[in-house]
């Protein structure tokens, strides 16, 4: 607000500050006042559209201002003398009377001012042009995001072992500009950061900003509404990011190299997309890793939402005997959907193809339904089961599934024990049977509660299945609108194995988290 602006803010407190306090019989006739009233609320529509005018608009604003200012003034004495309306009972109180006395002196103060102004106002150059704003700004948006998280935690099973903390600081600021109709161009930078890292202070700085995400999307390509395609750096993720997800726990996030062709009509969409895991500059590409997926899904239905999908990875490095280290095949389908009270999610996926000298032949299954009571606090149960099979010592066959570049801690517990499956199953396979459970326990604040049952899916080389059984309990506060603060709780019983290859502790982790979007 300008300073002119701010002044007659402070002329209009003034100026209607008695009547509040009078009361409520002694004062004045509305239509006394009108007049006067409705030039003020033209002046302070003037006064918003006038932020930006030239030195020949505001010599005339501050003209009209003094001019009111003058009117007032007439009205206030008027009103002291009686003169036009019936004031009596205000004329007997001396408070009033002395309210308006020095009510008169403000004005005359306010007068000065604003001649004052006007005199400065005068001597700018003559013709400055109008602040209007950029072109490129109209066409930018500005988004970003704060987040903090505490951790303490004792994942360690061994007698003896100690509470481990960290904070963690993840900073994002990204940059929507659209150039043109149907092209969008995006830029995301993050600061990732663990407390105390740079040793106490800043002078160390690390270099922890990298790029998360850039790229280029362009829509209606070849004027065929719902064709798009985005080239670049990006986060994707499919169904419920099982495979193909973007691990928004993780401090860093996982974001992806490639190019996404999608198209997307009437409720049925259907995408091909491509990322490059690693470029190692070898001749004829022959050290590449790459992804190539196909994703077909139909929304047009809630009760029944479809989808199928096809991700191929290769890895053409070569081991000593000239074989390609990996040849996978990820293949499988999903459905998804809510019939009145109740919704349901199934998926199942098969994996073939080749790693090395050995067949891959492994498979996914997981099913979940839920059902949420017509109450206020729109109360939730669900159960489900997934189960990836592992190695059952055939020679020459991985049947041990792996979840590729999924959001595991999203599905198998939030201590994170099976984030790297196989590798944090040790080839055997998981199986979790699990039960979920939310409540709005007010307009700002969600509880939740999981349970979950874990076992190898094939018996480890003691003959024990038996992994643990995991709590999970959850505080949501919607602090604000911008603002959510997440704690959390967690406990793991250990089981026969962890028992015999860790120890038979109890795992803890606590958080808390604040999450600023904007």
């Amino acid at each position: 607000m300008t300073k002119h602006g701010s002044n007659f803010v402070i002329f209009i407190t003034l100026l209607f500050f008695p009547f509040a306090a009078l009361p409520q019989e002694t004062s004045a006739p509305e239509d006394a006042l009108n007049p006067v009233k409705s030039e003020i609320k033209q002046l302070i529509e003037q006064e918003k559209e006038q932020e930006s005018a030239d030195i020949n608009s505001l010599r005339n604003e501050i003209d009209n201002l003094l001019r009111i200012t003058e009117q007032l003034r007439a009205e206030i004495s008027a009103l002291k003398k009686g003169h036009g309306v019936s004031y009596s009972s205000a004329k007997s109180s001396s408070a009033a009377v002395a309210h308006y006395e020095q009510l008169s002196e403000e004005l005359e103060t306010l007068v000065k001012q604003m001649k004052s102004t006007m005199s400065a106002a005068a001597q700018t150059e003559q013709g400055s042009p109008k602040l209007q704003k950029s072109p490129v700004l109209e066409k930018l948006t500005v988004t970003g995001q704060v987040r903090f998280r505490q951790d303490v935690d004792r994942k360690n099973f061994a007698p003896g072992t100690d509470v481990n903390e960290k904070g963690l600081l993840r900073s994002r600021l990204g940059m929507k500009f659209q150039p043109a109709q149907n092209v969008t161009t995006v830029l995301q930078f993050q600061d990732s950061r663990t407390f105390g890292v740079e040793g106490g202070n800043t002078l160390a700085n690390g270099s922890n900003i990298d790029l998360h995400q850039g790229y280029i999307l362009l829509e209606n390509i070849f004027k065929l509404s719902g064709l798009s395609l985005k080239v670049g750096r990006q986060e994707i993720a499919f169904g419920g990011q099982r495979l193909i997800g973007t691990v928004g726990w993780h401090n860093v996030g996982r974001s992806f190299d490639g190019g996404r062709l999608a198209f997307s009509r009437n409720g049925v969409s259907g995408e091909v997309w491509t990322a490059k895991l690693a470029e190692l500059f070898a001749a004829g590409d022959s050290k590449d890793n790459v992804l190539v997926g196909f994703d077909v899904s139909a929304k047009k239905n809630s009760a029944f939402m479809p989808r199928a999908y096809l991700i191929l990875e290769r890895n053409s490095n070569k081991n000593e005997n000239g074989v390609n280290l990996l040849a996978r095949n990820t293949f499988g389908v999903h459905a998804s959907g809510k019939i009145r009270s109740v919704d349901y999610e199934f998926e199942t996926t098969l994996q073939t193809g080749w790693q090395e000298a050995s067949e891959i032949a492994a498979f996914l299954v997981g099913f979940a339904a839920g059902y949420t009571f017509p109450v206020k606090s729109k109360a939730r149960v669900a159960i489900g089961y997934d189960h990836l099979s592992g190695n059952d010592g055939t020679a020459g066959t991985i049947k041990v599934f792996n979840t590729l570049y999924a959001t595991n801690h999203k599905f198998y517990g939030y201590m994170d024990y099976f984030l790297n499956i196989p590798v944090h199953t040790r080839g055997f396979g998981l199986r979790d049977f699990m039960i979920k459970s939310s409540v709005n326990l007010s307009p700002k604040f969600v509880g939740k509660a999981d349970l979950h049952f874990f076992n190898y899916a094939e018996k480890d080389e003691a003959g024990q299945t038996s992994l643990g059984k995991e709590v999970d309990l959850t505080l949501v506060y919607k602090f604000l609108k911008p603002v959510k603060i997440v704690s959390g709780a967690s406990l793991f019983f250990a089981g026969d194995v962890f028992k015999r290859l860790h120890g038979d502790r109890l795992g803890v982790t606590l958080y808390s988290m604040m999450i600023l979007n904007f």
